[in-house]
């Protein structure tokens, strides 16, 4: 298996020698020590442990080096190395930082805060004008180059980010990133949360729960880019914590934990900050990825239930994308459709969804869709549904269901159709038994007693209420 020191001598150095950086005045200095190693006590004495030596430093000229590459090997991901570049970048003051495994070359330009993947490494002459365009140095220009950070299609596609066929198939929450790896649904969650953030407060320390290492990589990369004016100014704003990024994750872990630091802003991971972490000041729990269990669940949000009144943290939001609250209670649209009909199983799953912090009426005014019932709007959420205003839903089953109606007795047909001509205005409320029948028009048929004996008994009452809720939900 290539090591990384294999990957420097093979391959890194011939791409950094055809972009020119090998070519004088300009040079490149390989395993350059930055530091002479921390010095740590052993018994009674001490010991240093080994410096820190960046794999390559890009020198424009001798005297003045520009950029720090970070190889790895092929094995591993190009954004495997990306933070120990920048840290790097940071300690010796320089504005451009590359990580790469040959495959993949990951660009950070300090100047605007932007991260992207490239091709190629810039020549000297490029970056040389790019830095003197950041620090005001006037000059001739020479024009950027704009690369998109991953290719991907707009709107239909059928490769994946990898380049992968995706195969026809249904595809629920848990198979993304899993099974079809799609960067534009990252892309989308990243840009939600960030306008959320924007609309609220940016430095609310959101953590950001990811499927894996590699999905909370490119979150990572996604959302730096949405707050590139942040990023600009430190660029550790956005980051990842997972097992791969040992003590440099752990770094940004310790000071994302600091009451008194408001960076890192955002970070992102997947299972090492499930338990254990207390983070005081965040405020902003995001499952970006199917949650197993009501137990991981809990765990989750563990992380943001720490309150700090004189830091102002009183509450915290949990922020769930691609409704998958909604598909690990019922994976498919026909379950939840027949939970959502049983009355008994469709009040379990309104418990475990208030449980999770939904409300309907806060869900309906944020989807602005006020007349929509709340099995309507999950299901669009959820599955992608057509929406149906709860009017809409009540003549349907006016008009198709006739027979239902007229198996009953006149009285006993009014009732029902009076239940349902209030349901359009009062939700599902109007079928909890026997509140119902407490008001008007209702109870203006007599007492409860007199009621149930319209139907025959309570048993056949609260089979027609149940039948008659049923019959709403089929279509």
């Amino acid at each position: 298996m290539p090591t990384e020191a294999d990957t420097c001598r093979k391959y890194v150095v011939p791409m950094l020698q055809s972009a020119g950086w090998d070519n004088e005045p300009h040079s490149i200095a390989e395993q350059r020590t930055i530091t002479d190693g921390r010095i740590v006590p052993v018994g009674k004495g001490f010991m240093r442990k080994p410096p820190k030596r960046v794999d390559y430093l890009l020198r424009y000229t001798r005297d003045f080096p520009l950029a720090v590459v970070e190889a790895k090997a092929t094995y591993k991901r190009a954004a495997d190395g990306l933070q120990q570049a920048k840290l790097y970048a940071e300690m010796l003051g320089l504005k451009f930082a590359y990580a790469t495994n040959v495959r993949d070359v990951i660009e950070f330009d300090y100047s605007t805060g932007l991260e992207k993947q490239i091709k190629e490494y810039p020549p000297p002459a490029e970056l040389w004008q790019r830095y003197r365009h950041a620090n005001g140095i006037k000059d001739n220009l020479v024009a950027e180059r704009l690369l998109t950070p991953y290719n991907h299609a707009v709107g239909k596609t059928d490769l994946d980010r990898y380049g992968r066929p995706i195969p026809d198939d249904e595809y629920q929450t848990k198979d993304f990133e899993k099974v079809v790896a799609l960067h534009a649904r990252t892309e989308a969650i990243a840009r939600h949360l960030t306008g959320f953030l924007k609309k609220s407060d940016r430095f609310a320390k959101p953590i950001v729960f990811c499927v894996d290492q590699e999905h909370a990589s490119e979150m990572r990369s996604v959302l730096n880019n949405l707050n590139r004016d942040l990023v600009a100014k430190d660029p550790g704003c956005v980051c990842r914590v997972t097992s791969d990024e040992g003590d440099i994750g752990r770094g940004h872990l310790g000071r994302f934990q600091d009451v008194g630091t408001t960076v890192p802003v955002i970070l992102t991971t997947s299972q090492l900050l499930t338990t254990g972490v207390d983070a005081p000041t965040c405020k902003n729990i995001v499952l970006a990825r199917a949650i197993g269990s009501m137990s991981e669940f809990k765990q989750i949000i563990g992380r943001g239930t720490r309150v700090r009144d004189d830091y102002g943290k009183l509450w915290f939001n949990i922020i769930d994308y691609a409704a998958d609250s909604i598909r690990t209670l019922c994976p498919t649209a026909p379950e939840f459709r027949a939970q959502w009909a049983d009355p008994i199983k469709c009040s379990k799953i309104i418990q475990s969804l208030e449980e999770r912090g939904i409300n309907f009426a806060d869900l309906a005014e944020a989807a602005k869709q006020p007349e929509a019932d709340p099995f309507d709007l999950l299901c669009h959420l959820a599955f992608n549904a057509p929406l149906r205003a709860r009017r809409e839903r009540a003549q349907m089953l006016r008009d198709i269901r006739k027979d239902f109606f007229t198996q009953y007795a006149p009285e006993a047909r009014q009732i029902l159709d009076e239940l349902l001509e209030k349901y359009p205005d009062h939700g599902a409320a109007q079928f909890v038994l026997p509140d119902v029948l407490k008001v008007p028009p209702v109870s203006m048929h007599g007492q409860i007693g007199d009621i149930i004996k319209t139907f025959g008994g309570a048993d056949k009452l609260r089979n027609a209420v149940n039948q008659l809720q049923s019959l709403l939900y089929a279509a």
